[in-house]
């Protein structure tokens, strides 16, 4: 594991700037993921129509992958969250470098600096 240098270079305003959109972030989500479960209960009944019971699957499908991207999200969040406390937040998953605070505004779940998160691209891209 990598030196945690960044909340030490971080000022305070932002940590707290960061914190507050992570917490508004997952306020947001836990909003959208009991909107979706309410929508996966509201669907329940059985259909005598087998179009309208392969529509109602298909759409179940996709709620329930919605629900799973949500979680997901949500666990990110956490994990950000739980980062910032412990003051590891803010330092590349890959090289241990900081990331600019500018790209941690930008996108508070960010665990690569944008030199790595690049070169991972480029290499996805050659490999897919």
């Amino acid at each position: 594991m990598w030196p945690t240098r960044k909340i030490d270079t971080m000022k305070e305003k932002d940590i707290n700037q960061i914190k507050a959109l992570l917490m508004a972030q997952l306020g947001e989500l836990k909003a959208q993921a009991d909107t979706t479960f309410t929508g996966l209960i509201d669907e329940a009944g059985c259909l005598p129509d087998l179009a309208d019971q392969a529509s109602l699957e298909s759409e179940r499908e996709n709620l329930l992958r919605k629900r799973d991207r949500e979680n997901r999200m949500i666990r990110d969040v956490l994990a950000a969250l739980q980062r910032l406390d412990e003051g590891s937040y803010g330092t590349c998953d890959i090289c241990g470098e900081d990331i600019a605070l500018a790209r941690l505004k930008a996108q508070p779940l960010a665990t690569m600096c944008i030199t790595c998160k690049t070169e991972m691209e480029k290499q996805q891209t050659h490999c897919g």
